[in-house]
């Protein structure tokens, strides 16, 4: 796996990136008080990485400042993928993200629980950057631990507003998914893999999360 630490400017390899996650200082997430969605990391510090399974690839951004856009600096220069902002616009990107996977990291104050946000929509097309099935989620796991971050990191899946819809709540909650090792390890089961990549499963999933909203 390779891992990189990387400011607005400037990329650093580093050999692992498991000294960096838990952030003393940095730009605070405030949650907008009128958004939907589960939300346990109200004013906890953010930060922004993006990761590719494919490649073996993370970028870790933290920020000391709120910095719109910054998944795509991310990937600025790999192969395969658009420069910001044009990886971001479906009518204009040829590459968009390419197998990148777009991330935030919430540090806690006490250090104690940490959580790691996933950008989740079953409808969004591929080279988004966001995760849009559930085993993409599960490689995407393994790849966060093995670039360094902790399998007691909670995990979730974020809406547009950075906050975790219920269907998605929910979904991890059934089948008892709440940090980067249950996704990693119950993934890991043959019958899990073959019912959650049917094609099948993901339209009536889509259906269902449509007549919800």
């Amino acid at each position: 796996m390779e891992t990189y630490l990387q400011n607005t400017y400037q990329r650093q390899h580093v050999p692992t990136l498991a000294p960096y996650w838990n952030l003393t200082e940095g730009f605070r997430f405030i949650r907008d008080p009128v958004a939907s969605g589960k939300c346990s990391w109200h004013n906890y510090i953010l930060a922004k990485g993006v990761v590719n399974p494919v490649s073996k690839i993370c970028v870790y951004g933290p920020s000391i400042e709120q910095n719109p856009g910054l998944h795509g600096t991310l990937i600025r220069g790999f192969e395969k993928t658009d420069p910001p902002p044009q990886c971001y616009d479906l009518n204009l990107a040829v590459w968009g993200f390419g197998n990148f996977f777009r991330f935030a990291y919430f540090s806690g104050p006490s250090q104690t629980r940490n959580y790691c946000g996933l950008d989740f929509c079953l409808a969004a097309p591929d080279h988004t950057g966001i995760a849009n099935s559930l085993v993409r989620v599960h490689h995407i796991s393994k790849a966060l631990t093995q670039a360094g971050m902790p399998s007691t990191t909670k995990l979730c899946l974020l809406g547009p507003e950075m906050t975790e819809p219920k269907f998605a709540y929910n979904i991890r909650r059934k089948h008892k998914l709440y940090t980067v090792g249950d996704w990693v390890s119950l993934f890991e089961k043959k019958h899990y893999q073959k019912k959650y990549m049917s094609a099948m499963w993901q339209r009536e999933t889509a259906k269902k999360i449509a007549l919800l909203s």
